[in-house]
């Protein structure tokens, strides 16, 4: 076993740096085909938010090591990523001791931002276990702190009715294995299962109180059956908690999809997105780029919009702490969320595919819910296609005005108030339908006022085909974008959209990579034609990709109503044309 898995991923993770295909592979795949109970389904369904925690001995370092190049990435990865070997890294437990600690603190941070659970990192992939374990290398036994405080968090989040879960790295232990100290006697994989995996989980499971979610991390080239040792040990001991894709080998009951990745178009199924509040999981000295509560609000309505549930983490430094004024920034969601989490918790996904000119969408029952990126006092706001009778329209400011509407011809056009908006993050406006409001047809409504994207996802294509780009702009740092690519002779991509006024619309075009083929035409139904010409651009520097816009012209449209969108290869393509993101439209009158 252990040959194999120096000739395969952990040979991959050994070296001093991991590409960020070789760190995708490590998570497997987001697919989740075992199933689940109806009400672990409803538990999680309904929570929609909350706490990720990544806390431990990497948090000492800090993304920084004596002799060595500051980490300006994820500091948990560190000790992978500076070759450090496993006994001068483990002496960094000597010097934990994390006194400003507060488990009811932190409980009670993530109660009043409004989060429903909360994971928090038990081992990492450095083998550090933040726990009692019979394995000596833990927080109890190795440093001079002597406490459980994953035992203090548990009771503190029992008391406060929130779920606690636990994140376990099950394939990476880089304490045991760890590639890059050749001198070093490391035993088999199987080994390390038998004895530090599978005990220390049975006492995660055993040891903690009702969990509601077991959190696995980088399955790499875990067996199917290693996986089910795990899945199966979580059912006798914890039956009501959730468990991941990144077990491994498909068999977990929900999706985690990539690092940070909040998808742009409507997902079906159990799924979550994770993100980070600065660029690292880890408490890094050396990153101070903070997400801002607005930041913080418009992911979390754009992950619920789509589908899915926000986990967002935090990363306290080796005292215990929190850095900064983010507990505030948390907090600023909390207050939001306490006026309007009716819009959040137990809804379902946007009435439309992705997200609108003005803003984004939610929807329960018979009601709606619009979040308004910009208010503009005296101002309005158009959507086509809802699909359900509207019988009101009301602000949801403190005191619920009802506004005017107008529906004509599939669009709905919504009078804002002359007064200036009283939230700090996102106005809400809450539309009332006699009947449950379902999904709208897939057509995208052009507004005249704002700027409309159209999406890959969106078209319709023949000759061309969806691509997934993924990269990291620093370590762990991750970015991704769909595109329209390998283009063949003949490819098109066709998008049906519904115009609210004639007139002159400027198509802007983001793309990357052209290659070869140059000469493109865009199209509507009317017979207007653009003919564009894909300027190049320069590669970046690694595998990072490039994106830029260009503006490719202005398409007419005579009249309102629903039309057509076209964009197609001019002449004979080869070599896969250029990558295409998407384009925007924006009324140039």
């Amino acid at each position: 076993m252990m040959k194999k898995l120096q000739t395969g991923l952990l040979a991959g993770i050994a070296a001093a740096s991991v590409c960020g295909a070789e760190m995708n592979v490590m998570w497997g795949s987001n697919n989740s085909t075992s199933g689940t109970m109806p009400e672990k389904e409803k538990f999680f369904r309904n929570s929609k938010y909350a706490m990720f925690i990544h806390w431990g001995l990497f948090s000492r370092a800090a993304g920084n090591w004596p002799g060595r190049e500051k980490l300006y990435g994820i500091s948990e990865w560190l000790m992978q990523q500076r070759a450090i070997p496993a006994s001068e890294y483990a002496e960094l437990a000597k010097k934990f001791n994390p006194v400003d600690f507060d488990a009811e603190a932190i409980a009670e941070l993530a109660k009043q931002s409004g989060m429903r659970y909360l994971v928090i990192t038990a081992k990492h992939h450095d083998g550090f276990a933040m726990f009692d374990s019979v394995h000596p290398f833990n927080i109890v036994k190795a440093s001079p702190y002597g406490r459980d405080p994953m035992k203090e968090l548990a009771e503190a989040c029992a008391k406060r009715g929130i779920g606690f879960g636990f994140y376990y790295s099950q394939y990476q232990d880089w304490h045991e294995i760890n590639g890059w100290e050749k001198d070093r006697k490391q035993p088999e994989f199987s080994e390390y299962f038998e004895k530090k995996c599978i005990p220390q989980v049975k006492e995660l499971l055993t040891n903690y109180g009702p969990l509601c979610m077991v959190w696995f991390d980088t399955p790499g080239q875990m067996s199917k059956a290693d996986s089910m040792r795990l899945v199966e040990l979580v059912r006798k001991y914890q039956p009501g908690a959730m468990i991941n894709s990144r077990i491994g080998n498909g068999v977990g009951e929900y999706s985690t999809l990539g690092d940070q990745e909040i998808p742009r178009t409507r997902r079906d199924g159990l799924w979550e997105s994770i993100d980070t509040t600065n660029d690292s999981w880890g408490y890094s000295a050396n990153d101070n780029n903070w997400i801002s509560s607005r930041e913080i609000a418009g992911r979390l309505i754009a992950v619920v919009a789509r589908g899915g549930n926000y986990m967002l983490n935090i990363g306290p430094d080796s005292s215990g702490k929190l850095p900064g004024k983010l507990a505030m920034r948390l907090l600023t969601v909390g207050d939001w969320l306490k006026r309007h989490g009716e819009a959040i918790y137990g809804v379902s996904s946007s009435v439309w595919r992705g997200r609108q000119s003005w803003g984004d969408c939610t929807r329960k029952g018979n009601k709606a819910y619009l979040f308004i990126n910009n208010w503009i006092p005296g101002g309005e706001i158009k959507f086509y296609g809802f699909p359900a009778e509207i019988e009101s329209i009301v602000w949801r400011g403190n005191e619920k005005e009802k506004l005017e509407f107008i529906v004509s011809d599939g669009w709905t056009t919504v009078k804002l108030p002359m007064k200036s908006g009283g939230e700090k993050l996102m106005e809400v406006l809450e539309i009332t339908s006699p009947e449950t409001i379902g999904e709208a047809v897939g057509i995208t409504g052009i507004d005249p006022q704002l700027t409309t994207v159209l999406e890959p996802e969106y078209a319709s294509l023949a000759g061309v085909r969806i691509k997934r780009h993924e990269w990291m702009e620093r370590f762990g740092e991750w970015k991704a974008q769909t595109s329209m690519s390998d283009w063949k002779t003949g490819g098109k991509a066709k998008w049906k959209v519904a115009v609210a006024e004639p007139g002159s619309y400027r198509i802007k075009v983001r793309y990357q990579g052209v290659k070869n083929n140059r000469v493109w035409t865009l199209s509507n139904s009317e017979g207007k034609m653009i003919e564009m010409w894909a300027r190049d651009v320069q590669p970046a520097p690694g595998k990072q990709r490039r994106w830029t816009e260009f503006s490719a012209g202005v398409l007419d449209f005579d009249k309102a109503g629903e039309a057509e969108i076209t964009l197609a290869v001019q002449g004979e393509c080869y070599d896969g044309g250029m990558d295409i993101a998407g384009i925007s439209v924006e009324r140039c009158e």
